[in-house]
């Protein structure tokens, strides 16, 4: 671990990488939560996808995935502590301090309707492709047809 020196450095997402900057075990190099990586803002970072003729044959299902989605996310910006309460049956094990930090820092990226677009879906293949987890050939040209908020209410 990095107290231990036993690991340089690594990349995770929250709350695994509040608690060590917290402790002063790390140092944050950077963080899209705080500004540092605007060109890929917005990106999408939790999607739900599905075939495209799921959503035309089962209609009332993806009406009522994307309803959980879009509660989620209302619950999230609008009542932390209960957001905070529910994820601390998940992350018993991280502070209290840490999974607060964390449904802060997510709330303030989480948008009023999550729903994805050509944009966020730009910036996510880019972001892959500059980390080398993607080939730029492998990257789409054009994203329309690839979304639909139709079902976000």
């Amino acid at each position: 671990d990095l107290a231990a020196g036993s690991i340089e450095g690594y990349s995770s997402a929250l709350p695994w990488t509040i608690g060590p900057v917290k402790n002063k075990s790390a140092v944050a190099l950077a963080s899209a939560f705080t500004g540092d990586a605007a060109e890929v803002t917005p990106l999408a970072w939790s999607v739900l996808a599905t075939r495209p003729e799921m959503c035309k044959s089962r209609k009332s299902l993806c009406e009522k995935m994307v309803k959980v989605y879009v509660e989620a996310a209302r619950i999230l910006r609008d009542e932390p502590l209960r957001a905070t309460l529910v994820l601390k049956k998940r992350f018993a094990q991280v502070p209290d301090d840490v999974l607060t930090a964390s449904v802060d820092a997510i709330r303030r990226s989480t948008p009023i309707y999550p729903a994805p677009g050509a944009p966020s879906l730009a910036n996510s293949t880019a972001f892959y492709v500059k980390a080398g987890m993607m080939k730029p050939e492998d990257a789409l040209k054009n994203y329309e047809g690839l979304f639909t908020a139709e079902f976000v209410r």
